[in-house]
């Protein structure tokens, strides 16, 4: 058999082989509709993305801008109907206090002439404990100049005695700064005070 050629396939050359009848025809892109065309649904993807991005920017703009307004029309409301709230005084206050042994101590504020300061105060400890409440004019927080001024001072007020609670309304007659004392008439503890107070304007609100 040396040199014989083989035998030729019944089928022919391989270039002759018949089509496989199941594997389908390429199929050429441009004769596809537009949503299966390659690429065609990641450009609409990306389209839908940037409306997207667009959409939420202009969502986050318009929630500032309304936010601003808001701000500002709670600003400006008070002042434009005149239901503002008053700033707070200092002598509108309340908290305890403790007084050392044989001192005094207090707070301070401006009273406007004809205004009313309304207050109470109870000591808290030692339960028996009593204190004496002074308003004078401020700086003549000693023993001494305590007698002096209330002598001497109109409208200065005591409550001529210790006591272990009080209640005050008191009114001002000049337009001063003044001091708010507890004295401790002990010398041998300290006292702590609990005490409210509350500033009331003669002036009829705006």
């Amino acid at each position: 058999m040396t040199g014989e050629a083989p035998p030729e396939s019944p089928l022919g050359p391989p270039s002759h082989i018949p089509p496989d009848p199941f594997r389908p025809d390429p199929v050429d892109p441009k004769t596809l509709p537009r949503l299966l065309r390659p690429g065609y649904r990641a450009f609409l993807w990306a389209m839908a993305t940037r409306k997207r991005r667009r959409f939420y920017y202009n969502l986050t703009r318009a929630s500032l801008v309304i936010g601003m307004v808001i701000l500002v029309t709670f600003a400006i409301l008070p002042e434009l109907t005149g239901t503002g709230l008053a700033p707070t005084d200092p002598l509108t206050r309340s908290g305890a206090i403790t007084i050392g042994p044989d001192n005094i101590t207090g707070f301070s504020g401006l009273v406007e002439g004809e205004d009313v300061i309304l207050g109470n105060f109870t000591v808290l400890s030692p339960a028996n404990a009593s204190v004496e409440f002074f308003i004078v004019p401020a700086g003549n927080s000693t023993w001494a100049t305590l007698a002096s001024q209330l002598a001497g001072q109109e409208g200065s007020y005591s409550t001529g005695a210790p006591v272990h609670a009080g209640n005050y309304q008191w009114s001002a007659i000049l337009t001063l700064t003044y001091d708010f004392l507890f004295l401790n008439p002990s010398g041998n503890y300290s006292v702590t005070v609990y005490s409210n107070s509350q500033y009331v304007s003669s002036e009829p609100p705006a």
